[in-house]
């Protein structure tokens, strides 16, 4: 089946329509400046331009931004995280927390909450111990409070 009409020209000529004005502009110039044909120059400028719209499409920052963020691996597989297991005596975590205003000017106090089984002699006993432990002196007034989460949950001041 042969077609119909008259014989297709050169296919390798860019056609009018299909260059954009600002690469007819780039390649009258540089076809002027070079000596060479306005089809060789506009093809040159548009093989130029889609190579660099390749690379562009291939290079790393825009494979980020294609992409969806990557999901956190949340299950411990074949790494699990190793948690320190404390025995029943062991303190709870302690959390420091400071306060501005302070009766005792010079001297800084401790206080500590403790919980647990663990005082000798006394079984199944727990609850908050408060001793003013004089530390040191700083340079500016101050408490500091050594407290466990459970205490600051409570506490109306936090």
């Amino acid at each position: 089946m042969s077609g119909i009409g008259p014989p297709k020209k050169n296919t390798n000529l860019p056609s009018p329509r299909a260059i954009a004005t600002h690469t007819r502009i780039e390649a009258l110039l540089l076809a002027d400046n070079l000596n060479i044909s306005f089809n060789d120059a506009a093809r040159y400028i548009k093989d130029n331009n889609h190579q660099v719209q390749k690379q562009d499409r291939c290079s790393a920052n825009h494979k980020n931004k294609r992409k969806p963020p990557q999901k956190i691996q949340r299950s411990q597989g074949a790494v699990p995280m190793k948690i320190k297991k404390y025995n029943q005596n062991s303190w709870k975590r302690i959390v420091k927390r400071y306060s501005t205003q302070n009766t005792f000017d010079t001297q800084l106090f401790l206080e500590v909450l403790l919980k647990g089984t663990g005082f000798p002699g006394i079984p199944n006993n727990s609850g908050e111990v408060s001793s003013p432990l004089p530390i040191g002196t700083t340079a500016q007034p101050c408490e500091m409070r050594l407290q466990s989460d459970f205490a600051l949950a409570q506490d109306p001041r936090t």
